[in-house]
């Protein structure tokens, strides 16, 4: 219980000096790789970002890994980012693997069903999402779409469905059945 309770001072030091380093580092390394890693996060991100925050408690906590053993690892996976990230621009597959497709789930005050399904949403977490910005019905609705972020986008406006932005929902395979979007 002692053990558990207390310290010595060279523990304590080593812990503090390990904070100071990683977490040094780990700011260091997101202003390199960028905003996207501590923007609003896809599955990806996320799963960065969790992976940061163990290597650094783990770095900062234990005697195993050490901090060069933490640096190194928070560094590869710094490096791991930015390359998909970079490789994400450059082939599709990979933008399909890494990157959850936006999912419309109404369409002209319709719910897509299926749409639903895929995020396991029910009808009032959809409704709430209305709420919040201000839409009482899903007459009000031409399009609903579940960003990749978890964001929704709202569109109102039925001459807007033939704009460049929603122009992805209508090429997307996945959203084919959910989306049919009528041609501009």
């Amino acid at each position: 219980m002692a053990e558990w309770m207390g310290t010595s001072w060279r523990v304590a030091g080593f812990v503090a000096l390990s904070v100071v380093g990683i977490f040094a580092a780990t700011l260091i390394g997101i202003r390199i790789a960028g905003r996207r890693t501590v923007s609003q996060m896809s599955a990806f991100d996320f799963l960065v970002t969790v992976a940061i925050g163990t290597i650094v408690a783990n770095t900062a906590l234990v005697q195993r890994p050490s901090l060069l053993e933490g640096l190194v690892a928070l560094v590869t996976l710094l490096l791991v980012q930015i390359g998909i990230a970079l490789g994400r621009r450059k082939w599709a597959g990979l933008r399909r693997l890494v990157d959850l497709p936006p999912i419309v789930l109404v369409r002209d005050g319709r719910t897509a069903e299926r749409g639903m399904r895929v995020p396991h949403l029910t009808r009032d977490d959809m409704l709430e999402r209305l709420r919040r910005e201000g839409v009482y019905g899903l007459d009000e609705v031409a399009l609903l779409v579940l960003e990749p972020t978890g964001e929704v986008t709202i569109v109102t406006d039925p001459s807007a469905l033939r704009s460049e932005g929603l122009q992805i929902l209508r090429d997307s395979a996945q959203n084919a059945e959910e989306a049919d979007l009528p041609e501009p």
